[in-house]
This record gives C-alpha cells, sequence and structure tokens, in this order.
C-alpha cells in the first residue's frame, strides 16, 4: 500500500509545469528602438550600424538555457509625404548572437530552428539592410518604417511559451539627383537665307524617382538670347525640346517642371526620354562663314 502511494507522489510532482522567461530585457519608450540609417549616396546598398538588444531565455528560475526564436516583418517605408505611394522596404534583417557570431536572416515567420543562448542572459545584433536597387528607384524625400520584432521560447517541460515584442522605428533619406546624359555637338548647314532646323537630338534627362525636374539653357555669346557668331556677325537662333511636345527653351531661364527618368541611362524610354533640335528662323542676311555658339544645359530637381 506504501508502494502505490510513493508512486502517486512520483507521478504528480512531473506534472507541474516548470517556469520559463523570455524577454528583451531593455525598456526603451514605447518599446521602440530608433535607427537612423542615414542620407543615401546615391550608389551602394545600405547597412545599419548593429543595434545591440539583450535578451534572456531561460527556465526553472533561469537555472536552465532556453533556445528561442526571432522574427521581424512590416518591412515597407512611408514617405513624409503620405500621399506618395512608396515601394520602398527594406531588404533583410540580420541578426547575430554576439557570443556565437552566427548572423541569420529575419523573416515574417519563426524558423523552423532556434537559437540557444551560451547563458541566460545574452545579447544580440541586429542590422538592417537597403539595396541600392529599391533606393534608385524611390521618390526623393525622408522615409520611415516601424518594423515588428517578436522573440518567444518554449523549454522543456514547460506547457505555453513565453513572448516579448519591439519595435524599430527606421528613417532613411533619398536625395534629389539628377543627371542629363546624351548630349553632342549639332551641324547645321545652309546657302540661303531660309529657314533651317536640325535632325533631333535624342538625350536622357533622369531625376531620382522620376521626379519632376526644370531644364535651363545658357548661350556662351549672349546671356539674354541664343545666338551664333563669327567675330562681330551673328546669326540668331532658338532652341527646340520635345518632351513630350515640341516648346521653345527660354534663354537663361528656367522652364516649367517636366518629370524625369527613374533609370540613369532612360532604360525604360529605349535610352532618351527628350529630344532638341536648334532652328535658325530665315530672312536673316549673314556673311558666309562659320558660326558657333556653346549652350550650357541646367537640370534642377524641383
Amino acid at each position: 500500500m506504501n508502494y502505490f502511494r510513493s508512486l502517486a507522489f512520483i507521478l504528480l510532482f512531473v506534472s507541474v509545469s516548470v517556469p520559463a522567461t523570455f524577454e528583451f530585457t531593455d525598456a526603451p519608450t514605447n518599446n521602440s528602438y530608433y535607427i537612423n540609417m542615414g542620407r543615401w549616396n546615391g550608389l551602394d546598398n545600405m547597412s545599419s550600424t548593429p543595434l545591440t538588444i539583450p535578451i534572456r531565455s531561460c527556465f526553472f528560475f533561469c537555472l536552465g538555457r532556453a533556445e528561442y526564436y526571432l522574427r521581424a516583418y512590416n518591412f515597407g517605408f512611408t514617405h513624409e509625404n503620405s500621399a506618395i505611394d512608396s515601394e520602398l522596404a527594406l531588404a533583410r534583417i540580420t541578426f547575430s548572437q554576439v557570443s556565437s557570431g552566427e548572423a541569420i536572416n529575419l523573416i515574417g515567420t519563426y524558423p523552423t530552428s532556434g537559437i540557444m543562448p551560451v547563458e541566460s542572459d545574452v545579447s544580440g545584433q541586429l542590422t538592417l539592410h537597403i539595396l541600392d536597387s529599391a533606393l534608385d528607384s524611390a521618390q526623393p524625400g525622408k522615409y520611415r518604417a516601424r518594423v515588428t520584432l517578436d522573440g518567444y521560447n518554449n523549454p522543456p517541460f514547460w506547457d505555453g511559451r513565453e513572448e516579448d515584442t519591439r519595435y524599430l522605428d527606421v528613417d532613411v533619406e533619398v536625395p534629389d539627383r539628377v543627371k542629363i546624359s546624351g548630349l553632342n555637338d549639332v551641324v547645321l548647314t545652309s546657302s540661303s537665307s531660309n529657314a533651317v532646323t536640325s535632325a533631333p537630338m535624342n538625350f536622357c534627362v533622369f531625376s531620382q524617382g522620376g521626379s519632376d525636374f526644370q531644364l535651363k539653357a545658357n548661350s556662351t555669346n549672349d546671356a539674354g538670347s541664343f545666338v551664333l557668331q563669327q567675330g562681330s556677325n551673328a546669326i540668331n537662333y532658338d532652341l527646340l525640346v520635345n518632351h513630350p511636345d515640341y516648346s521653345s527653351l527660354p534663354p537663361n531661364s528656367f522652364t516649367s517642371p517636366w518629370s524625369g527618368s527613374k533609370t540613369q541611362s532612360c532604360a525604360d524610354e529605349g535610352g532618351s526620354n527628350m529630344s532638341l533640335s536648334v532652328h535658325i528662323p530665315g530672312g536673316q542676311n549673314a556673311n558666309t562663314g562659320v558660326y558657333t555658339d556653346t549652350v550650357t544645359l541646367t537640370v534642377m530637381p524641383m
């Protein structure tokens, strides 16, 4: 009889749950870390400075270490002008336990295998990454993402799991960038006083995210007009730009806004998104010879 009472006591003791703990042990304001990734340099992928996060994962009054699991989601950024539909997003978030050094990618679902801490209290480092291809097509301005970071453990003899959550407020700035390419010399030949117009010269104007830009043309020979010169002799001309319709460029004055290409080579537009022609009005009596001018085209982001 005493034997069966002892057996019942042992079985009852084994069925008792063992207390467990999982938590991010610091206490940032509103449970949110702040990461400023800075201003993109216009060339390279971006990676944040590693953020150190303390973690406790243990069971039985933290006498035993417990394997833990992490996930991260909500990678998308919102533009400071909320009316702009942003496709910019983090490419990935990597996590490495300081003591082990092995980096893993955190995604929106928990992994099938966890991380075993070397002690009950450890530190891990989070690093955020954005691809240059995502930044290259983004509208200029300031962006913010609010990433959710979840973690849990499920130690042995524990009938539930302990969870904790933190947030990452991430800022990044995409600069205004513009580039003009594909311009060449224009040569016109005329043997009369009739009007003459050059063939269109295709060129490319890139602006960050296809945003608006303005164009200004300056003549070296005359600040207030477009003039071809040979010594003291002069011939007036006009510059015609097509984007998407032909219009005359005003001398030394910025145009109304136009939208640029999202790619620096105008790849989406077949290599060019604008064209320029030189038009010499008829009725100008000029001496025979070679007349020249140098025009400077300036692109300004809006």
